[in-house]
Order: structure tokens, then C-alpha cells, then sequence
């Protein structure tokens, strides 16, 4: 994000500085819920207004057991093919159909109790 600003002469002696700030990188959770791909579509309109990317971002909490499978079908990557194929594949899409950038990362790991 950077800043973008324009001085205006108010009045006589009044000087008005007016701040834009202009996002390059939107962060967007996803999920696979409707409402984290209601809240990509209004990151969209963001995007679009400010020539901006999306960067999403959806964390997997996997138990140990899973997290340390090593085989090719081992339950992490059928977890990982799933979410690539339900949640990644359906944003980058929509990024896609109106010229937006996109970029994810998957965040593996225990989600922390907040409060």
C-alpha cells in the first residue's frame, strides 16, 4: 500500500491535503464458505478500482497423525487435492475472469484460539 495525496488551496490561506491510499495487495481468507468468497468478490471490486492483486490465504488444520504422512496417497494430500479443487481453483477463477492477479498460499498448522 502506498499513499497518494494532492494539496488543495480552500479559501484563502486554507490549505486541504487529501490522502488516498491505494492498496497493490489484497488479503483475502478463504475458506470455501459463501461468505469468504462473498468477501473475495467485494476484495474484487477493490482490486479492480485500485489495480490491485489478490494474495489468498486459507489455513488447513491438520491433527499430527495427518500432518506428518509422507506416502503419495497419504491423507494430507487428499486433503490438499481437495481444497486446491473446492476453495483455490473456484478464486482463482473468478481473479481470472476479471484480469486480477492472483496468488495463495495454504498455512498448515493449529489454528490459535483468539480469545
Amino acid at each position: 500500500m502506498y499513499m497518494q495525496y494532492n494539496l488543495v488551496k480552500h479559501h484563502r490561506f486554507n490549505i486541504v491535503l487529501i490522502i488516498n491510499y491505494i492498496m497493490k495487495k489484497i488479503l483475502v481468507p478463504i475458506d470455501g464458505s459463501s461468505n469468504s468468497f462473498r468477501g473475495l468478490s467485494k476484495a474484487l471490486d477493490l482490486a479492480k478500482k485500485d489495480d490491485a492483486a489478490i494474495f489468498a490465504l486459507h489455513i488447513l488444520e491438520l491433527s499430527s497423525s495427518i500432518a506428518i504422512g509422507g506416502s503419495r496417497r497419504s491423507p494430507k494430500n487428499e486433503i490438499v487435492k481437495k481444497i486446491d479443487r473446492t476453495v483455490i481453483s473456484p478464486a482463482k477463477k473468478k481473479c481470472a475472469q476479471k484480469d486480477i492477479p492472483f496468488e495463495y498460499k495454504v498455512v498448515y498448522g493449529p489454528i490459535q484460539d483468539m480469545t
